[in-house]
């Protein structure tokens, strides 16, 4: 079941994905193009990262850090790209959501005067005391089912198996997404080895970020 919070924060997603302000109401000039705002992100994620406006490619794409930045970025994190987008760990943020445009000289525009107005009512709502209102209730999630692949693995490795066992059910089910969410056999069993790696350490999936 989903807290007050979670059913808010799902909630302003959806509302930032759908947004069209720079559209039907823009301060000035409208947006030159269709928006596509560009936001990755989960409530548990313990690493925000917060850049600066998307460009064309990222805009094009939907992908923040999808160009050579992203490369340095990750290099500099030492996150590989499949951890770099794994929102359930790292959230990341760009300034104003959606492509600004380009100027009279090709450059980048500024964020929209727009988010000002949204900054400014989130700050007066937060110094007001005003909490999200209640979301309703949501049926809990049924228990991940464990792969055959997982499972076989665990048979044999008795250390592993009873940190897997031992966790709550929350912790197996982003060991078993981060399995069945690859796309490739090779990658599969890469990330089936490494399951079996941590777990026999004691780790769950997120404890690279646990410390940051």
């Amino acid at each position: 079941m989903k807290s007050r919070r979670e059913g808010a924060f799902d909630r302003l997603l959806t509302e930032i994905r759908a947004c069209r302000t720079c559209i039907e109401a823009p301060l000035g000039k409208p947006l030159p193009h269709q928006p596509r705002p560009v936001v990755r992100a989960r409530r548990s994620a313990v690493i925000a990262v917060c850049g600066q406006a998307p460009g064309t490619r990222v805009h094009a794409s939907g992908l923040p850090f999808d160009d050579p930045s992203g490369v340095r970025l990750r290099d500099w994190m030492g996150v590989t790209v499949e951890e770099f987008y794994d929102d359930r760990v790292i959230a990341v943020l760009p300034m104003g959501f959606c492509f600004p445009g380009l100027d009279a000289k090709g450059g980048d525009l500024p964020p929209r005067r727009e988010l000002v107005g949204y900054i400014k009512k989130a700050m007066k709502l937060n110094e007001d005391g005003v909490k999200p209102p209640r979301a309703r209730a949501a049926k809990a999630k049924a228990a991940a089912t464990v792969p055959a692949d997982l499972r076989a693995a665990l048979a044999k490795n008795r250390k592993a198996a009873a940190t897997f066992a031992a966790f709550a059910p929350s912790h197996r089910r982003e060991y078993i997404e981060w399995i069945v969410g690859a796309k490739r056999a090779e990658t599969r069993a890469k990330r089936l080895a490494t399951t079996l790696e941590w777990l026999a350490e004691g780790k769950k999936h997120s404890w690279r970020y646990e410390k940051c």
